[in-house]
């Protein structure tokens, strides 16, 4: 007898092999197999599908990005029909925030000073996971910031994440903290 519990496979005697699901497993089986698997190019950290507009059903369209360690830029076809790389943002200028909101599922907001929120959508949680962190990424590879981060433990016993900057105490509030800034 086969189990139900979880995806197994087993081969019928006619030389195909096959995968089994349980009904509740199907989804996720679906999104591993359609997934699109290529090498990314050098410099680029993340690629893909995503969905603009997302707020309005019928003016939403799927849009090929790219992140690089430069900017975010999408792919667009030109009056003659070849593809183009359109610069959507600089990553020096550009947050990327994401958006808490039931209806908007997978949604993330492309901010910059000059322009108006650009609000993107991700076909699912590892897809937008994925474009969260490969753009986060790709801004603190832009400011040069150490990608590690260092677990040091703190006089009372507390660990303290190291990101390169000072760690504030238990006791510290960030703001509560005074800054000198001079102005020349």
């Amino acid at each position: 007898p086969r189990s139900t519990s979880s995806l197994h496979g087993y081969h019928d005697g006619e030389g195909r092999d096959h995968l089994e699901a349980v009904l509740w497993e199907i989804p996720g089986v679906v999104a591993k197999k359609t997934l699109l698997k290529r090498e990314l190019a050098p410099g680029v950290i993340v690629e893909g599908w995503l969905y603009t507009n997302p707020t309005s059903s019928h003016q939403r369209t799927k849009q090929w990005f790219t992140v690089d360690s430069s900017c975010i830029s999408r792919l667009l076809k030109s009056a003659t029909h070849t593809w183009k790389r359109v610069k959507v943002s600089d990553l020096m200028v550009c947050c990327c925030r994401e958006v808490e909101n039931e209806d908007l599922r997978f949604c993330f907001e492309i901010l910059t000073p000059t322009k108006p929120p650009l609000l993107l959508q991700a076909r699912g949680k590892l897809e937008y996971q994925r474009w969260l962190g490969g753009i986060r990424r790709a801004i603190e590879m832009r400011f040069g910031k150490d990608l590690g981060v260092v677990n040091e433990t703190s006089p009372d016993g507390e660990v303290v994440e190291d990101s390169g900057e000072t760690p504030l105490t238990k006791s510290e509030n960030i703001d509560q903290l005074e800054v000198e800034v001079e102005v020349e």
